[in-house]
């Protein structure tokens, strides 16, 4: 999935770059010269293009990785769906042994409440730092990308 959704990127970028140069890039790389990092702007319609893009490669994926991955008969199977649709409990993966856990819902949203107004675990942080964050990973994974760095 990360392949694909890199894939989508790049095309994006380059529709933008076609878009704000007109098509008048260079048709040959200048092999002298580092690969440009410039990431444009894109327009309304390239975003609206890009978030359908990865919202059906993620559908694609999620949908391709349920199929594969059975491990429960057809009545546990049933038995696990009639747990999900009751409302008073939450059912989650167990950290350990591949089991699945099934708790009390207000004992569990306790739990978490306590453990996320604790100031030792966690700090309260400005959006504009997260996005600088994502925005660094972004371009560094961009960059691994256009290096070759990985596959």
């Amino acid at each position: 999935m990360v392949d694909a959704l890199t894939d989508l990127r790049l095309c994006v970028r380059n529709l933008s770059l076609k878009i704000i140069f007109k098509g008048t890039l260079l048709t040959e790389p200048n092999v002298c010269k580092k690969s440009s990092l410039f990431v444009p702007l894109n327009c309304p319609m390239l975003t609206v293009f890009n978030d359908i893009c990865k919202k059906e490669i993620r559908l694609f994926y999620d949908k391709n990785l349920a199929s594969r991955i059975y491990n429960l008969s057809v009545q546990e199977n049933e038995a696990l769906c009639k747990l999900e649709r009751k409302s008073d409990i939450i059912i989650k993966q167990a950290d350990k042994g591949g089991g699945v856990e099934i708790l009390d819902k207000e004992v569990y949203d306790n739990c978490m409440h306590r453990f996320l107004v604790d100031a030792s675990t966690f700090t309260v942080i400005r959006k504009s730092a997260v996005s600088k964050v994502i925005s660094n990973v972004n371009m560094a994974v961009y960059e691994m990308q256009l290096n070759g760095d990985f596959k």
